[in-house]
């Protein structure tokens, strides 16, 4: 069950008993402060897998005007509540980039508006984001501006560094405009910023035309493999291991085990044709089912996956490969997860001829 769940749960008891009751208030406001944090500690992962450049770059003709549409229309609800947005889309020339990573730098400087908005409504003032996307010269400009409390001088020369931040303590992981540099250099671009402080700010990110792009690869079909497989799924992690059984049983057979013990106790008494596990677990991790399968199953090790948050120390990740261990980065896109068991099991049938 996970923290939303509960708060509607407690909810529910709040109206079957009646009138106020200060525990649970008390349960709630708790509540509350566990699923802030909860959704805080994703949002920096997220920002250091980006930052890290954990995923490799999908390059194709991108219409920047579809982004940045695509994005108002991710976000927009969000950003409304707290300024108004208003959206100025001409019709633009292609550039080459990922749009995955474009929608990101847009999605990132509109939240850093909003931010900036919020911060600066004690003056009166009603605040406004403008999102436009627009060419000439032979690029294609991208600005966001705010009216909000503005980029004091003495941190405009920062603003970029990682983990520089001058939002509130516990509100932001200094990683948002680093990775939006990072991304927009990446692909060509240029990105620049005009503030005054108290009024506001206008950050602009322009990329060349690029006539030459390559035309975007039509969407991934997904198919079924000839023969159903048998996985297992080994971690503590009930909402993850119930969204990747959904996934995944339309294609394989799905076993799924919420404890590192059992779940190691599983695989060395029966086969699986591919296992995935959680490397970082309470009591019984992932390692500890890597190392006690080399020693008792070796023959299992090449069909164990090891699933990590993306946030794997470089020694660990060292000491999975070197073992004969694989590693995926949660997250993972189903056809990537497909592919990798279907990869496992071909290895296997191709060892035991």
């Amino acid at each position: 069950m996970n923290l939303k769940t509960c708060r509607e749960h407690i909810a529910e008891l709040r109206r079957e008993v009646g009138g106020p009751n200060e525990l649970f208030d008390e349960i709630a406001e708790m509540l509350d402060d566990n699923l802030r944090g909860v959704e805080r500690i994703v949002a920096i992962v997220q920002s250091l897998r980006s930052y890290a450049r954990t995923e490799p770059d999908e390059v194709v003709a991108v219409d920047l005007a579809a982004v940045c549409k695509d994005a108002h229309a991710l976000i927009g609800n969000q950003l409304r509540h707290r300024a108004r947005l208003r959206v100025e889309l001409a019709p633009v020339p292609p550039i080459t980039a990922d749009p995955r990573k474009l929608s990101q730098v847009v999605v990132n400087l509109l939240v850093n508006a909003a931010d900036a908005c919020e911060a600066g409504k004690e003056d009166g003032r009603e605040p406004e984001i403008v999102l436009r996307c627009s060419s000439r010269d032979g690029r294609v400009e991208l600005t966001v501006s705010d009216t909000g409390v503005g980029i004091p001088a003495a941190h405009r020369a920062r603003i970029y560094d990682p983990f520089f931040t001058t939002k509130p303590r516990g509100t932001g992981s200094g990683l948002g405009l680093s990775i939006v540099r990072d991304i927009v250099e990446r692909f060509g671009g240029r990105i620049s910023v005009e503030s005054t402080d108290g009024r506001g700010s206008t950050f602009t990110v322009a990329f060349p035309v690029e006539v030459r792009a390559r035309a975007a690869r039509p969407p991934q079909q997904i198919t079924a493999p000839p023969t159903r497989g048998t996985v297992l799924i080994i971690d503590d992690e009930v909402p993850l291991t119930s969204a990747l059984r959904r996934q995944l049983r339309a294609y394989h057979d799905v076993s799924v085990i919420n404890d590192g013990a059992a779940g190691l106790a599983a695989v060395l008494r029966q086969d699986y044709d591919v296992i995935l596990c959680d490397i970082m677990m309470p009591g019984t991790d992932g390692l500890v089912v890597l190392e006690t399968l080399r020693r008792n199953r070796p023959e299992v090790v090449s069909r164990l996956v090891l699933m990590t948050a993306g946030v794997c120390a470089d020694p660990m990740r060292e000491r999975v490969l070197s073992a004969g261990g694989q590693l995926l980065d949660k997250p993972v896109p189903l056809e990537t997860l497909l592919a990798m068991i279907d990869g496992v099991r071909q290895r296997r049938e191709a060892s035991s001829r």
